[in-house]
């Protein structure tokens, strides 16, 4: 735990005018001491909230759980007691907030993509005069191009195509999906997808592979590893995301920006990216259904609805591309950042000058 520490505050700052972490964590942690060290801005920016995504993994971890995970090299099982279990997780949280704070007293700007992350950071120790949001924006034009010229969706009348767009993680709690899906398909043909990267946690894999096959889905589900952006969301009627934890997942801007309605659980920005964050976005309409945490129960019903009614699909498919038109295109995401990064040669010039 305290290793990677010590190494950390013994290294040399590289010269730059800002230092930008995208976490707090160990990364944050390394920015804030250059920070301190030059005396220049530090610019932290966080997607989900880090410290509160480690405790998620803490909570869920098997290891913690008193789950048998194979045997140590000493020949003793991997397992911990109940009191030993909790003892682990209260210090390995602490930890992570011990270090969110350290990066949040320091930096210049806290940036968040979405009032409700903004808030957790806020609560978490974040001075909130220094807390900011900035959006996650798409190149919807040439989103729309790539999409519109390699799409191949099912016809009316054939399988609806469900996807999972994401990292194999036990964070996007890829089993609840899977789990969703199995329910879905007693009441409509539904042709099901995992897109993403499976190598980040080769057990976690492996375990939604045994979920698969130990529901017979082998035919019905299918694990594409990463493709290309147009690739998947030419091939999609709808997309689904069942995280345990989100800060403004660009999965459902893409989806959106491309026609396509989205079911997700209400973490993070999911909610107000699908229904609106004021009235004005309100106005444009749902672009997807939100459900609750860890429920392939609501999750099927949603993929059910969506699967049954076409019109639905394209009327939320529709006010997702006006949603992110109006609200998350990339060059204003870029204009944001570019300001920031200004102030920040600004401060560092000024402080050179006066020092």
């Amino acid at each position: 735990m305290h290793l990677p520490l010590v190494r950390l505050l013994g290294a040399e700052p590289p010269p730059a005018t800002t230092y930008h972490a995208l976490c707090t964590g160990y990364a944050g942690l390394l920015a804030a001491v250059w920070s301190y060290r030059t005396g220049h801005p530090f610019l932290l920016t966080e997607h989900g909230i880090y410290s509160r995504e480690r405790s998620v993994e803490l909570d869920r971890a098997a290891w913690l759980r008193g789950i048998r995970d194979g045997r140590r090299p000493d020949g003793t099982d991997g397992t911990v007691d109940s009191a030993t279990a909790s003892a682990l997780r209260r210090m390995w949280t602490r930890f992570f907030r011990a270090l969110a704070r350290c990066a949040y007293d320091r930096a210049s700007s806290v940036v968040s993509l979405c009032e409700f992350n903004r808030a957790r950071q806020i609560a978490d120790g974040a001075p909130a005069d220094r807390t900011i949001i900035i959006p996650n924006g798409v190149d919807l034009e040439g989103f729309e191009t790539r999409v519109r010229g390699t799409s191949s969706r099912a016809a009316e009348g054939g399988p609806v195509r469900v996807g999972f767009v994401g990292r194999v993680v036990p964070i996007k709690d890829v089993t609840t999906f899977i789990r969703a899906c199995f329910l879905a398909l007693r009441d409509v043909e539904v042709d099901v997808r995992i897109f993403g990267p499976i190598d980040e946690d080769p057990r976690y894999a492996r375990r939604c592979r045994g979920l698969v096959a130990k529901l017979g889905l082998e035919r019905a589900i299918r694990f594409e590893g990463t493709r290309p952006i147009e690739r998947i969301y030419s091939e999609l009627d709808m997309v689904v995301l069942t995280s345990l934890s989100e800060g403004q997942p660009l999965v459902i801007l893409e989806a959106n920006a491309a026609g396509i309605p989205v079911v997700a659980s209400d973490v993070g920005a999911c909610r107000e990216l699908l229904e609106g964050r004021n009235d004005v976005d309100r106005l444009i309409g749902p672009s997807g259904i939100v459900t609750r945490l860890t429920s392939p129960e609501e999750t099927a019903a949603a993929i059910v609805r969506f699967a049954r009614d076409p019109g639905l699909r394209r009327r939320m498919g529709a006010a997702g591309q006006r949603r992110v038109a109006r609200f998350y295109r990339k060059n204003a995401t870029i204009s944001a950042y570019r300001a920031l990064y200004t102030e920040g040669a600004w401060r560092a010039s000024a402080g050179a000058s006066s020092a």
